[in-house]
């Protein structure tokens, strides 16, 4: 334990004086409905599944590269393609459930949720207040609700529900930097003594200037196992002259290697990131509509970005089938490896789905859907290959049709580019400490 703090404090030396961390989470600590006191990584008390031991967090070393997969619906439970992940994130409004956390241990996965974001399954409620962070007590306070929750079967927390670690998602941060670097540090001292192979990370801007007054990325990237760059909601990307901007691209292509750049000229190297890529798009309402002739189709949509709405990839199916038996010409932008087509909005028209037509007028007229598939997909994958970086991730994997081929098509593009590191079968301790080597799972009945 010494040690680890002097290794925290040699790594804050240069930015922030490295807090006291004078408190342990002490064994009388416990899970949820246990009568045994917590002393480390020990089973859900109500876990159900066979053997008991998955219900453990996994001793396992951490893989060579990442490939992270985030769900935030339950009903992406059955289409879960474990064998693809090395991570898995739940989310809200998904639930913790113990069964897939079992699964994804069976399969040697590592199970992780959230803290920092409004509705976050881990941690206070509601947004991150600055205060959580501004004093030693309040990061002791935050740091004891993260792991072990508040008591009470709303709130859990990384142990009470046999989680392998944390993904920290505090946006639009403006406090005191040096205080949340303060609180991370003081996180993962205590994650770590937890469980040495529990993994914690923290979701950042694919464009690390833009949150330098209020984020460390340096310092914190020193503490975590890795950054989880954002590597979408980039619009606008670029300016047209006079401030006009354009309708373009969620994630662009030319963003990967501008974001390893900014990353590489303040200290963070390739190895220390994720590359979070969506499986979603955005719907733009073009403000050329009021003047002139229609423009061509595929022309540049000008956009103030108001009334930009997000749509998932299912959803563009949905679109495109209601546009039959004129479908529109689908673009590929080149630069950015992303494709987008145009579609015309009436009050009367069922090329505008229910939701974004505006009787006001206000959406109606032209727009233009920028959106990822599964060849787009692939080619950032592979690009993200050629960077060195530690792995990619899926925001989100309840975002394609699984009842069509999209839902296949992008876990391949994922899994044929970034196969997941063998790895030995998941090893695991009984309760009565023996070794049990385990591929499946299944529920007690």
């Amino acid at each position: 334990m010494a040690m680890v703090l002097v290794a925290v404090a040699l790594i804050l030396s240069s930015t922030v004086t490295a807090p006291a961390v004078s408190h342990r989470f002490a064994p009388r600590q416990r899970y949820i409905g246990a009568s045994a006191p917590l002393s480390g990584p020990l089973r859900h008390p109500n876990c159900s599944c066979v053997p008991a031991s998955l219900c453990r967090p996994l001793d396992t070393p951490h893989p060579s590269r990442e490939i992270f997969g985030a769900y935030i619906h339950d009903r992406t439970i059955p289409h879960l393609n474990y064998s693809g992940l090395t991570t898995l994130f739940i989310g809200p409004p998904a639930t913790l459930d113990l069964a897939v956390i079992c699964a994804a241990h069976a399969h040697g996965v590592r199970v992780v949720s959230s803290v920092g974001f409004p509705g976050a399954l881990l941690g206070p409620p509601g947004p991150f207040n600055p205060a959580y962070a501004a004093t030693p007590a309040a990061r002791a306070s935050w740091v004891r609700h993260v792991l072990y929750g508040n008591g009470s079967a709303s709130s859990p927390g990384v142990a009470t529900v046999g989680l392998d670690g944390v993904l920290v998602d505090i946006e639009k941060y403006k406090g005191n930097r040096s205080t949340l670097t303060a609180l991370i540090a003081e996180l993962a001292v205590e994650l770590k003594a937890w469980h040495p192979s529990s993994q914690l990370s923290f979701a950042l801007s694919v464009m690390p200037g833009s949150q330098s007054s209020y984020y460390d990325h340096l310092a914190l990237s020193r503490l975590i196992d890795y950054v989880f760059v954002m590597a979408y909601d980039e619009w606008p990307f670029e300016a047209w002259p006079n401030g006009t901007t354009v309708a373009a691209a969620n994630s662009d292509l030319r963003t990967l290697q501008t974001a390893l750049a900014s990353y590489k000229t303040i200290g963070v190297p390739p190895g220390k990131l994720v590359m979070g890529l969506p499986w979603y798009g955005y719907d733009f309402p073009c403000d050329d509509n009021a003047t002139g002739p229609p423009p061509p189709e595929g022309a540049p949509c000008l956009s103030s970005g108001a009334g930009k709405t997000p749509i998932k990839e299912r959803a563009v199916l949905d679109q495109l089938k209601s546009m039959a038996p004129h479908p529109p010409t689908m673009f590929r932008g080149n630069a950015s490896a992303s494709l987008y087509f145009d579609f015309q909005c009436t009050n009367q028209s069922k090329e505008c789905p229910s939701g974004r037509a505006n009787t006001g007028g206000a959406l109606l007229g032209r727009h233009q859907i920028w959106w990822d598939d599964a060849s787009t997909l692939r080619q950032k994958y592979e690009y993200c290959r050629t960077l060195g970086v530690l792995g990619v991730g899926v925001y989100s994997l309840d975002f394609v049709s699984y009842e069509t081929s999209q839902g296949a098509a992008n876990w391949a593009a994922l899994t044929d580019v970034w196969p997941r590191p063998a790895q030995p079968p998941t090893v695991l301790k009984t309760d009565d400490g023996a070794g049990c080597s385990c591929s499946t799972a299944r529920l007690r009945v």
